[in-house]
C-alpha cells in the first residue's frame, strides 16, 4: 500500500472517530490498480462514503465483478488511469464497459500458443477496433475514451490502451515517452521472460496490409534508428531489449488468428474496442450447440 492511500485511510479513521462525515474531505486517492480495495475494508468503506472523489490507477488488474458490485454503493466516484488525458474520468457505467472489454480479450486470447502470440493478437484487435486520428480531440485521442469507446487514437492512446490491456492479461507492459524521428510521440516496453520495443502507432498501417512490422517486438539497435528519448524524461526504468522477434515469426502468429475473429475486426473497424463485448468466437457457439 502506498504511503498516500495509508494517509487517506488513517485521516478517515481519525474522522470516523471524531462522528464526522468523511464527504467532501477527499479530492483524489491513489491506487496502484484494484487489487489494493481487497487489501483494506476501510478502503471500501471510505470511497462509499467519501462524496465525489477521483479513483486515480496505474492499470486495471485486479478489477473483477464482485469490486463492482462494491463500488456501485457510490456513484459519485470517478475513475482516472495514469497517462490517461481524459481529466474528467470514467463512470461506473464505462468502467463496467471496460471491465467487461479486458475479460472478453483475456478470452480470446487464453488459448494462444504463447505470450509472443498474445500481444500480436492484442495488436491485431486494436489497430482494426482503434485507428489513428490525429485531428480528433485531444481527451479522446491521448485516453482509454478514445479508444474503447470513439475508436480513435494518437500514439499516447495506442500505448495507454496497450499497457492497461496487456497488464491485464498479465503481461509486464509499460509506457514510454520520446520522440519518433522528430516529434514527441509514445510507444510501450513489453516482456516475455525478456523485454521488446513495442510501437503499435508506428505499425498499425502494417497490421491491416500485412505489411512488415518493423516496430513491432524489436532489439534496441533496431527500434533506437527512428525512435529516441527525450531529455527531460526520468529513464531509470528503461529496459534494455537485447532481441528481436523476426518479421518471419510476427506473420505467422497474425497468420493464425481464428478467421472468425478477423471477419469480426473487419466488420467493425474503428468502433471502438468495446465492440469486442459482442464478439463470440465459433468454438464457443460449437460448444453451446452439443449441449442442446
Amino acid at each position: 500500500m502506498n504511503s498516500s492511500l495509508e494517509k487517506n485511510i488513517d485521516f478517515y479513521n481519525y474522522l470516523k472517530q471524531k462522528g464526522l462525515s468523511a464527504e467532501g474531505y477527499f479530492e483524489q486517492i491513489e491506487l496502484e490498480d484494484f487489487t489494493d480495495l481487497s487489501k483494506n475494508e476501510n478502503l471500501y468503506s471510505l470511497l462509499n462514503e467519501c462524496g465525489s472523489v477521483i479513483l486515480k490507477l496505474n492499470t486495471c488488474n485486479g478489477l473483477s465483478e464482485e469490486i463492482l458490485d462494491r463500488l456501485a454503493i457510490n456513484k459519485k466516484i470517478k475513475y482516472q488511469f495514469v497517462d490517461d488525458l481524459n481529466k474528467e474520468g470514467y463512470s461506473l457505467e464505462e468502467l463496467i464497459s471496460i471491465y467487461g472489454t479486458l475479460q472478453n480479450i483475456k478470452n480470446i486470447t487464453n488459448d494462444s500458443e504463447n505470450t509472443i502470440a498474445k500481444i500480436v493478437t492484442v495488436c491485431v484487435i486494436v489497430t482494426y477496433l482503434v485507428w489513428i486520428n490525429e485531428n480528433a480531440n485531444e481527451s479522446l485521442t491521448r485516453s482509454l475514451k478514445g479508444s474503447f469507446f470513439s475508436g480513435v487514437a494518437v500514439c499516447q492512446g495506442y500505448a495507454l490502451t496497450l499497457k492497461i490491456i496487456l497488464n491485464y492479461l498479465g503481461i509486464e507492459t509499460f509506457l514510454v515517452g520520446g520522440y519518433g524521428v522528430s516529434t514527441l510521440h509514445a510507444w510501450n516496453q513489453v516482456k516475455d521472460n525478456i523485454f521488446y520495443n513495442l510501437d503499435l502507432a508506428f505499425d498499425w498501417q502494417a497490421f491491416l496490409t500485412d505489411l512488415p512490422l518493423n516496430n513491432t517486438l524489436k532489439n534496441d539497435e533496431q527500434f533506437y534508428g527512428n525512435h529516441k528519448k527525450t531529455t527531460f524524461d526520468d529513464y531509470t526504468n528503461l529496459k534494455e531489449c537485447p532481441q528481436s522477434i523476426s518479421n518471419q515469426n510476427l506473420r505467422y502468429y497474425t497468420m493464425i488468428i481464428p478467421e472468425d475473429l478477423r471477419r469480426f475486426l473487419v466488420d467493425n473497424q474503428m468502433k471502438g474496442l468495446s465492440t469486442i463485448i459482442n464478439y463470440k468466437s465459433l468454438s464457443e457457439f460449437d460448444s453451446r450447440s452439443s449441449k442442446l
